[in-house]
């Protein structure tokens, strides 16, 4: 469900899982699936890494959904 909002809030973005520091990172610009037509690199959304994906996401939709408003 949060994934959807996200994705509703801003269709490229994504978060990606980092293994090594056991955290997610959310990036814009970065759903090349759901948008072929991105161009350009990922761009991180705030550089913060969190060490679940709930918060991660959270985070993202309370930016994205300012931005779109």
């Amino acid at each position: 469900m949060l994934v959807n909002r996200m994705e509703k809030a801003d269709p490229t973005a994504g978060c990606t899982y980092f293994p090594i520091e056991g955290k997610y990172l959310i990036f814009t610009n970065s759903n090349i699936l759901k948008n072929p037509n991105l161009t350009g690199p990922p761009e991180v959304l705030t550089n913060v890494f969190h060490k679940n994906k709930q918060d991660a996401l959270i985070e993202a939709i309370e930016i994205l959904e300012k931005r779109s408003q």
